[in-house]
């Protein structure tokens, strides 16, 4: 997804700073080296002559959206193949599939293909991420004049929200009859948890102040995407391009942006640090490979080409020849270029090509996540209540600066950036910009552990607790089914009332609107929702959030907190993105 972008210049350094320099190219911490769109050929810009020099004077990486090019001719051009469009996703531009030596564009090419490149809305800068309408719709004006340029149809390869960029187009915007097929990367489908979490109660300081709550981000919500998935999946035009997916399952280093996002995950299935395996594919598509050793962003790498290439360029079928075709590539039966040098396993055959989420996700609610503001020169300090048991627990700090992060056991012990434990990195994806610090403890004291937080300047944190080897604490049901509800009912369940004494449970549920509204209860503005406990069921609670019959996507935070019955205290948090309304 992202690739550029950093931190936005400020207000006293756009003063000072009038023209971009001809390398780099935009404002600040998000300028990009322009020089390596050198390796292609900008042949125009869909948009009118005056959006495209209003997007001139308000880019903040020197790209400009609506821009499309074309690579090099191979010197080994195979006419029969299809040209290949490559879309990127979520904040990023066409310098994801560019940069860097044994690039996806130098594979393809290497083979053969003739390629092309798009500039979407998120290529000017995070601040102008967008949903998939508005990509969709610039994006079927680059197909067509890309299929056009090479007089025959081309096919699609897209990363991330890229996929859902271009179904879009597809779909509703005509572009299918310039496409054969497409293959997607790690591409969110069914949303991901992920953008749940940036628009959450406690992470939405954070995200806010580092410039990571756009349109686009708040179009991956799972919530969004399911009401897409409802408007999408029956339309018989799903038909007409056929979509070939791929997943990963690898996160990373300990300590970076993807490690992060994949802990998080990890409550919800399989991942790639950013998105799950299960929201990676299509009921109807055809799931090629899922690798353990890819993960988000080595997903757009070249080696990743052999992967696919067998499939790319298939006609369109249906049926039984559809199905016989798929099976031969799967099996081998059609041989596919095979890179000389390669990681990657051998793709298998029983790679199931449906979603089947029962197979992927885990028992949710094994973490515990809190945030808000941080003042200059102020120090915050969270407890985080860890039962006996727990193989590890990994402490996650976010904030926009490196702030100072001390971590201290029940018993008093006394860990730093100095420590063994500790891992720091820099945010990508849904919290790009943020600053990433982590403390991984093995076989952790039980007991209420402190971390400590203080900023030399305002700013805000995100605090994520993953507790590996505890059991689930509860579930959640939120009940969306009538469409006009004015009050949306939640039950939650202690699932273990023998290990959870219920006489001190509490729960407690805030909820954010899709503009960012608390939830309004009797008329009065408050921060919290409590949960009344059923009579005659033990550790069972039912709650309800008002809609006041607004459709939209509503952000779930819903905390738990108590102690077992030996007496040690706990505390989980799950956080759920749900969509209301027709």
């Amino acid at each position: 997804m992202k690739q550029v972008g950093r931190l936005a210049l400020v207000w006293v350094c756009l003063l000072m700073i009038a023209l971009p320099n001809p390398v780099m190219a935009g404002n600040g911490d998000e300028s990009v080296d322009l020089t390596q769109l050198k390796k292609l050929h900008e042949m125009g810009n869909v948009l009118p002559a005056g959006e495209v020099a209003s997007w001139k004077t308000k880019t903040k990486t020197g790209m400009i959206p609506g821009t499309w090019y074309v690579g090099d001719k191979p010197s080994n051009l195979d006419a029969s193949k299809h040209p290949i469009v490559f879309v990127q996703g979520l904040g990023s531009s066409a310098l994801t599939w560019i940069e860097n030596s044994g690039n996806m564009y130098e594979k393809a090419k290497a083979q053969g293909y003739e390629t092309a490149f798009v500039q979407l809305y998120d290529a000017a800068g995070d601040q102008f991420a967008n949903n998939q309408w508005k990509n969709g719709e610039m994006l079927a004006k680059q197909i067509k004049e890309i299929s056009q340029y090479y007089h025959k149809k081309v096919n699609v390869v897209a990363h991330s929200k890229g996929g859902i960029d271009t179904q879009t187009a597809l779909i509703y915007y005509d572009a299918d009859q310039y496409v054969d097929n497409v293959v997607t990367l790690s591409s969110p489908h069914h949303g991901s948890n992920l953008a749940n979490l940036s628009y959450s109660w406690y992470a939405g300081w954070l995200a806010d102040l580092i410039g990571q709550q756009s349109a686009g981000t708040q179009s991956l919500q799972t919530g969004e995407m399911d009401k897409f998935r409802q408007m999408t999946d029956t339309r018989a035009e799903v038909k007409n391009n056929h979509i070939y997916t791929l997943a990963g399952k690898d996160w990373g280093s300990f300590g970076s942006s993807l490690y992060f996002g994949g802990l998080y995950l990890w409550s919800y299935g399989s991942n790639d640090g950013a998105v799950n395996v299960w929201s990676s594919k299509l009921t109807y598509g055809s799931h090629l490979y899922t690798g353990s050793s890819l993960n988000h962003y080595s997903m757009v790498k070249g080696d990743v080409f052999p992967r696919f290439e067998s499939v790319i360029d298939d006609p369109i079928v249906t049926g039984a020849k559809q199905s016989l075709l798929l099976k031969g590539k799967l099996l081998g039966l059609y041989p596919a270029p095979v890179a000389k040098k390669t990681s990657l396993p051998v793709m298998a055959s029983s790679q199931s090509n449906r979603v089947d989420q029962a197979d992927e996700i885990n028992d949710p609610g094994e973490q515990y996540i809190h945030g808000g503001k941080l003042a200059s020169g102020k120090t915050v300090k969270e407890e985080v209540a860890v039962e006996s048991g727990v193989n590890d627990v990994i402490f996650h700090v976010l904030s926009k600066r490196k702030v100072k992060v001390k971590l201290t056991s029940p018993s008093g012990k006394v860990y730093s950036n100095q420590s063994s434990a500790y891992k720091a990195g820099k945010g990508k994806e849904f919290f790009d910009r943020a600053t990433v610090q982590a403390y991984r403890i093995a076989k952790p004291e039980a007991g209420n552990w402190k971390v400590e937080m203080t900023s030399k300047k305002n700013d805000a944190y995100f605090m994520l607790a993953a507790f590996n080897g505890a059991d689930q604490a509860f579930d959640v049901d939120v009940d969306t089914k009538g469409s006009q509800q004015d009050e949306i009912p939640v039950d939650i369940n202690v699932l273990d009332t023998e290990k959870y004494d219920p006489q001190t449970v509490k729960v407690a549920m805030k909820v954010v609107d899709s503009n960012g509204i608390e939830q309004y209860v009797n008329q009065q503005r408050i921060k919290k929702l409590k949960m009344i406990k059923k009579k005659k069921h033990r550790g069972q609670f039912q709650g309800e959030f008002r809609t006041r019959k607004q459709d939209g996507v509503y952000n779930i935070t819903i905390e738990i907190n108590g102690k077992m019955k030996n007496g040690e205290p706990f505390k989980r948090t799950l956080v759920r993105s749900v969509h209301v309304g027709n």
